[in-house]
């Protein structure tokens, strides 16, 4: 017995020596934890994902929505990286499956005002369910609504609605009913005529019986020539069933065409781009003077695939440029010397007059020569290494007043205007642009031509604007024919 006692005595000392060891040793253990512990980044967000910084979004862009909870304008995350959109699209959709190029368009009112992505095809996906767009909607921007209706279609999420329900009419979605042609099959104007015709025969039906039902009453309790006269109420009625029921075999031997409903054919149209003009130096124009070299290749002999090895040609270099900010114009500008003062008496007219000027995020001022050759690379192969249509948006990398330190693209906004896209008065679209109010093209050229008469306008795009480049083709003073549209809107 004292033998077990002894054991049991052992046994207690070495549980309470234990206990104490751990006890002395998990501070210790749980500083070593803390100091060593690995940190994890939060995951990045997708399209329409609610955010409150670029860094947050997967696609480096938070753009504030029209969207107003409790009073705020709410953010998401959305496509606007210039020369990344078309991978960053593609990152969150796959590929289109119209087989087209993904692409970053401005948003309207269908889209909350936010970006969202557009295959070159006509297929969009936005990063918020579909706005409700209202006939004015369509009239402002009819390219949207009409894509965004069209995509709801084609995506099942739109079905006709009747104000008077029939039992057992469920419309089929749209999803797969586009031929090899380009066809679009609606197959609803026939279900709603098939399921119409099979609840006539079965009301019709029912209806029958029942005055059958109440002939054979009447039989059963009256006599003499009244029984006569319901005997051939129920025969008429007999046979108009036969006929009702029989009708279909019948028009099926005339012509099986009357009893096969055929689906509805639309075609689907896709979005043509206007004509455009890009913004580089018309062909035997370069300029003569300057430091600037006029690059040896063109349009249809630059060679993406060796991209790395061009020379700098035709851009002056960063240290001839300078950075600086204006009142009345958001955004950093990097120009030569002397577009400085200039430019920011723009900014500060259009202050005066209760309006600010936005530069473009994406390269809006000077654009050094690689960013120049990743925009064309970038377009070419959206195009198929087509260089002809390439070159008629885009300017071939050297040849860009841009890498001049001379031009700007410049967007106007109401003083005090929310940031981005939907503070705007216009984008940089060269379809949207000829909807834009003519009072506010009108607008920011005075502003240019008051500042300085050696401002000119690109005669193509409402938002780009040189200095001392007049001469060139496509220039126009900002002061006269630069405060009206571009020519592609007539």
């Amino acid at each position: 017995m004292s033998s077990f006692v002894k054991s049991m005595r052992r046994i207690a000392a070495a549980s309470y020596l234990l206990a104490l060891f751990i006890f002395l040793l998990a501070p210790l253990g749980s500083a070593f934890a803390a100091n060593c512990e690995l940190s994890t980044s939060k995951p990045l967000k997708h399209f329409g994902d609610a955010c409150s910084a670029h860094s947050e979004c997967l696609s480096k862009k938070c753009q504030t929505s029209n969207v107003v909870f409790n009073g705020i304008a709410q953010s998401y995350c959305t496509c606007g990286n210039i020369f990344e959109d078309d991978k960053v699209c593609s990152t969150e959709y796959g590929e289109p499956d119209d087989k087209g190029t993904w692409s970053c368009s401005d948003g309207e009112n269908a889209s909350h005002k936010l970006n969202f992505c557009k295959s070159s095809l006509g297929k969009i996906c936005l990063p918020l369910k579909v706005a409700k767009t209202s006939g004015l909607d369509a009239l402002s921007d009819p390219e949207l609504a009409g894509a965004a209706l069209q995509n709801e279609v084609l995506t099942g999420s739109f079905k006709p609605k009747l104000m008077i329900r029939i039992p057992q009419l469920t419309f089929m979605d749209l999803t797969g009913k586009v031929d090899e042609e380009g066809y679009l099959h609606i197959p609803w104007i026939g279900q709603y005529i098939a399921t119409l015709y099979k609840f006539g025969m079965g009301v019709a039906s029912i209806v029958a019986v029942a005055i059958i039902i109440k002939k054979g009453l009447d039989i059963a309790i009256s006599g003499g020539e009244e029984t006569a006269e319901h005997y051939k109420r129920i025969g008429q009625i007999v046979i108009g069933l036969i006929i009702l029921w029989g009708s279909y075999t019948i028009m099926f031997y005339i012509n099986p065409d009357l009893v096969s409903f055929r689906d509805l054919r639309v075609k689907l149209v896709s979005r043509i781009e206007l004509p455009g003009e890009n913004d580089g130096i018309p062909d035997g124009q370069y300029p003569t003077t300057g430091s600037v070299e006029e690059p040896s290749w063109k349009g249809d002999t630059f060679d993406c695939a060796k991209k790395e090895s061009y020379p700098e040609k035709g851009v002056i270099p960063t240290s001839a440029t300078i950075s600086y900010n204006c009142l009345g114009i958001i955004g950093k500008i990097t120009t030569v010397p002397e577009m400085k003062d200039p430019l920011c008496r723009v900014g500060i007219i259009a202050d005066r007059a209760g309006y600010e000027l936005r530069i473009n995020a994406g390269g809006g001022s000077y654009r050094p020569f690689k960013q120049q050759v990743e925009g064309w690379c970038k377009d070419l192969a959206k195009n198929k290494d087509d260089w002809k249509k390439t070159k008629s948006t885009r300017a071939v990398p050297g040849y860009s007043n841009h890498g001049h330190g001379r031009a700007v693209d410049m967007f106007l906004a109401k003083k005090g205007a929310p940031s981005g896209p939907a503070g705007q008065l216009f984008g940089s679209s060269s379809t949207e642009q000829c909807r834009v109010p003519l009072e506010y093209i009108q607008k920011i050229a005075e502003f240019f031509a008051a500042a300085d008469p050696n401002f000119v306008r690109l005669e193509t795009e409402i938002w780009h604007f040189e200095y001392g480049t007049a001469g060139q083709s496509a220039r126009i003073p900002a002061k006269g024919a630069g405060s009206g549209y571009p020519s592609i809107c007539k």
